[in-house]
C-alpha cells in the first residue's frame, strides 16, 4: 500500500511573519482549511499562512476538519500545542505562566473553560497561539493569549459528520454537526450529548504544630462522580457581495453532575477518635454565548472595518452536604453556592493600507460584566454551629482603545502599537466596598530581520492581569467542613513586562526555533492560607511582590521517514520569587520546565478505504512553586488511532494517560501547619468513536 507522510501538528519554526497580503500559495491553503477535506484530510493541526492583516506577534495553526478532529474537544487540540502545557488541575499555561486570556474569534466570553471543554475541535479553523501580544490584543493574560478563531464557510450543499462514541469509565457521546452552503448563506449546527461516570482515590494529610497542632487530619478518601452535559453550538453566515460579510454565532450549554464521596478521617496526634465522613454534591452549570459581526472591505485593497457584538452568560450553582459519623452522635454541615454571571461587549477594528509595505490598524472596545453570587451554609462544623446567608454582586466597565502601524525600515519589519485600557469596579451598596477604578497604558513593539537563512525577532509588550469580581468578595465563604475563603478589597491588578527574543531556520530539512523570554510580574497574585481562631483553614487572594522568571524554548519539527514525521518543544526557565517561610517573607529561587512531542505515522491515501494514522502525543509538565504552594510533576503519554473503513464510515480510538504520573500531589503551607494532597489519576482511558461523514462530496 502506497504510504503518505501527513503532519498533525506545528511548531514555532514555521513562524509566519507580518504580511500584509496572502500569497497565492497562503490562499489557497486558507481556502482548503476553511472548506472541508482535501489530499491533507487526516491533518489535524498544521501551520498556514492565511487570515489576519499582521500576523507578525503570533503562531497560527490550522485544525482540520478530520474524524479524529470530530471526536476532540478544543482543549485537547490545544494543550498538544507548542508553547502550551496543562497542568493536573486542567489549567492551561503558556511558556509555563497562568492567566492566560483566551479569546474566541478575537473577543471575550464569560466561561472560557466551559467553551474549550464544549467546542468541538472541527469548529475551529485555526488556533493563534500569542506568548507576547501586540497592542491589537486585550492588555489581561499576562502569560499571553490564546485565539480560537471558527470555521465561516463550508464547502457547497450539505456536509458535516454524525458521531457515537464510547469508552470508559461509562462515557458515552453523541454528535450531529451539519453544514450547509449555498448562494449567499453557509451555516453549521452542532448538537452533542455527553455522558461520564469518574471514579477518585485521594489522601490529605494536615499536619499542625505548636498551636495548630489540634487542626491535624488526616483523611483517606474515595469518591464517584457523574455528568451529563448537552450543548448545541451554531452559526450562520451571509455574503451579499464580496466588500461585505456578516457572520453570527450561538452556543448553548447544560451540564448536570452529581458527587459522592467517603473518606476515613483520623487525628496524626490522637487529638480525637476516628470518624467516617460522608458526602454528597450536585452541581449544575448553564451557558449562553451570542455574537454577530459585520466584516466591510474598502476602496482600496487591505482596506478593512470589521464591527462585532457579543453576550455571553452563564450559571452555576452547586450544593455539598457532608456528615461526620462520629462515635456517639453524626454531625451534619451543608453549604450552597450560586454564582450568574453575565458580560456583553461591543469592538470595532480598521485597517488601512497607508503606503507601500505599511499597515495602519486602529479599534476601540467596551465590555461590560456583571456577577451575582449567593452562598449559605447551616449545621455543625468541628469548632460549632453555622446558619449563614450572604449575597454579592458587583461589575466592571472596560473601555479601551488601540493603534498599531506595520512597516518596513530597510530590512527590519516593524510592528509598534499602543493600548489604552481603563477598568471600573463597581459593587453593590450593601457590600460596603468602595469602586477602584485604574487606567492603565500597554505600549508593544514587535521587529524581525532576516538574517541568511535565519529570520529573527523581538518583542516587548506591558500587560496587566485585574483580579476578577469574585475575589473582592466581602464575606467568608464556607467550602468543607474545615475550610473557608473570602476575598480583599486592597487587592490590585498584577502587571508584566515581556520580552522575548526568537529564531527560526531549517537545517538538512528539519524546522528549528528558538526563544528566548524574560518576564517581570509586579504586584502577583496568589493565595494566602492562614488559621482562623476558630480552627478553619482561610484561603484569600493577596498582592505578594514581584516574580522574574527568564527561560528558553527550543522548537523542532520534520521528517524521520517518508511515513513518519514528529514534533518537539521543550521550555525551561529560572524564576526568582517571594516565597513565605514559617512567619517571615523571603525571597527565593526555582526552576520550571516542561514540554511535548508528537510522532505521527500514516500508511495509505487519505480519506479512501484502509487508510490508517497513528498519533502518539507525550506531555510533561515540571513541578511548580509559588508563595504557600507547590505541585508534582505530572507526565502524560496519549495515543489515536484512525482508520478509513470506507470514504464515509472512520473509527477513531483513543487511549489516554497510556502511561505517565498515577499520582499528582500538591502542598501548602501556612504558619504552623502544613497540608499534603495526594490525588490517584484515573487511567488508562479508552475511547471509541465511529464518525460517518454527511453530504453528497
Amino acid at each position: 500500500m502506497k504510504s503518505r507522510l501527513r503532519a498533525s501538528v506545528a511548531l514555532p519554526g514555521l513562524l509566519i511573519t507580518a504580511v500584509c497580503f496572502p500569497t497565492p500559495g497562503a490562499a489557497q491553503i486558507a481556502q482548503t482549511a476553511q472548506t472541508g477535506p482535501s489530499a491533507d484530510d487526516n491533518e489535524i493541526v498544521v501551520t498556514a499562512a492565511p487570515g489576519d492583516r499582521v500576523l507578525i506577534d503570533r503562531e497560527t495553526y490550522v485544525v482540520r476538519d478530520t474524524p479524529l478532529a470530530q471526536t476532540k474537544p478544543a482543549l485537547e487540540v490545544i494543550r498538544n500545542l507548542p508553547s502550551v502545557t496543562v497542568d493536573a488541575t486542567g489549567q492551561l499555561r503558556l511558556l509555563g505562566s497562568r492567566n492566560v486570556k483566551i479569546l474566541i474569534d478575537g473577543r471575550d466570553v464569560a466561561d472560557a473553560s466551559a467553551v474549550l471543554e464544549n467546542l468541538q475541535a472541527s469548529r475551529i479553523a485555526r488556533i493563534e497561539v500569542m506568548t507576547n501580544p501586540s497592542a491589537q490584543f486585550s492588555a489581561y493574560g499576562s502569560a499571553g493569549i490564546i485565539n480560537i478563531v471558527l470555521r465561516r464557510t463550508f464547502v457547497d450543499g450539505l456536509a458535516g459528520s454524525a458521531v457515537v462514541g464510547a469508552g470508559n469509565p461509562g462515557y458515552f457521546t453523541a454528535k450531529l454537526s451539519p453544514t450547509w452552503s449555498g448562494g449567499k448563506w453557509s451555516a453549521a449546527a452542532s448538537p452533542a450529548l455527553t455522558i461520564s461516570d469518574s471514579h477518585t482515590a485521594a489522601r490529605l494529610e494536615r499536619i499542625g504544630a505548636g498551636e495548630n497542632a489540634s487542626l491535624g487530619r488526616l483523611e483517606n478518601q474515595r469518591g464517584r462522580g457523574t455528568a451529563s452535559t448537552f450543548t448545541i453550538q451554531g452559526q450562520a453566515s451571509f455574503e451579499p457581495d464580496t466588500n461585505e460579510r456578516y457572520d453570527f454565532t450561538a452556543n448553548l450549554s447544560r451540564s448536570n453532575g452529581r458527587t459522592s464521596r467517603s473518606a476515613e478521617v483520623s487525628s496524626p496526634s490522637g487529638l480525637f477518635a476516628p470518624l467516617i465522613e460522608t458526602q454528597a454534591g450536585k452541581s449544575a452549570l448553564d451557558s449562553e454565548d451570542l455574537s454577530i459581526e459585520r466584516t466591510a472591505k474598502g476602496r482600496r485593497d487591505g482596506e478593512e472595518f470589521k464591527v462585532s457584538l457579543s453576550w455571553s452568560r452563564y450559571a452555576v450553582a452547586t450544593r455539598n452536604n457532608y456528615i461526620d459519623r462520629l462515635p456517639l452522635e453524626a454531625r451534619e454541615i451543608g453549604f450552597a453556592s450560586s454564582i450568574d454571571q453575565a458580560a456583553s461587549g461591543i469592538k470595532a477594528d480598521y485597517t488601512v493600507p497607508v503606503r507601500k509595505k505599511s499597515t495602519l490598524s486602529i479599534g476601540a472596545e467596551l465590555q461590560l460584566e456583571r456577577q451575582d453570587i449567593a452562598d449559605s451554609a447551616f449545621g455543625h462544623t468541628p469548632s460549632g454551629p453555622v446558619a449563614a446567608s450572604d449575597r454579592f454582586a458587583g461589575h466592571s466597565v472596560d473601555v479601551s482603545v488601540y493603534g498599531t502601524f506595520q512597516t518596513q525600515l530597510g530590512r527590519f519589519r516593524v510592528l509598534p502599537g499602543l493600548r489604552a485600557q481603563n477598568r471600573r469596579f463597581g459593587f453593590d451598596a450593601a457590600s460596603g466596598l468602595a469602586p477602584v477604578e485604574r487606567t492603565l497604558l500597554f505600549p508593544s513593539l514587535h521587529v524581525e530581520l532576516p538574517v541568511g537563512k535565519v529570520n529573527a525577532s523581538l518583542s516587548i509588550s506591558r500587560r496587566a492581569d485585574w483580579p476578577s469580581i469574585g475575589q473582592f468578595l466581602p464575606y467568608r465563604r464556607i467550602t468543607g467542613p474545615t475550610t473557608v475563603d473570602s476575598g480583599n478589597a486592597a487587592l490590585r491588578p498584577e502587571r508584566t513586562l515581556n520580552i522575548e527574543a526568537a529564531a527560526r531556520t531549517t537545517v538538512e530539512g528539519q524546522q528549528v526555533s528558538l526563544k528566548l523570554y524574560s518576564r517581570r510580574r509586579s504586584d502577583v497574585r496568589d493565595t494566602a492560607l492562614s488559621v482562623l481562631e476558630s480552627g478553619e483553614l482561610l484561603s484569600t487572594p493577596i498582592n505578594i511582590g514581584t516574580r522574574l522568571s527568564r527561560g528558553g524554548q527550543l522548537s523542532l519539527r520534520g521528517n524521520l521517514s517518508p511515513q513518519l514525521r514528529y514534533s518537539a518543544s521543550a521550555w525551561a526557565a529560572t524564576a526568582r520569587y517571594n516565597r513565605l517561610a514559617g512567619t517571615t517573607l523571603v525571597r527565593d529561587d526555582t526552576a520550571e520546565y516542561g514540554g511535548n512531542v508528537q510522532v505521527d505515522y500514516s500508511d495509505g491515501k487519505s480519506g479512501e478505504p484502509g487508510f490508517d494514522q497513528l498519533i502518539l502525543n507525550a506531555r510533561y509538565q515540571g513541578p511548580l512553586r509559588n508563595y504557600q504552594f507547590r505541585t508534582s510533576a505530572i507526565f502524560v503519554l496519549d495515543l489515536d488511532y484512525t482508520h478509513y473503513l470506507t470514504k464515509r464510515l472512520t473509527v477513531v480510538a483513543s487511549l489516554s494517560r497510556l502511561i505517565g504520573t498515577k499520582v499528582f500531589t500538591t502542598e501548602r503551607f501556612a504558619t504552623f501547619l502544613d497540608e499534603r494532597s495526594s490525588s490517584r489519576l484515573y487511567g488508562p482511558m479508552i475511547r471509541v468513536s465511529l464518525n460517518y461523514r454527511l453530504g453528497r462530496k
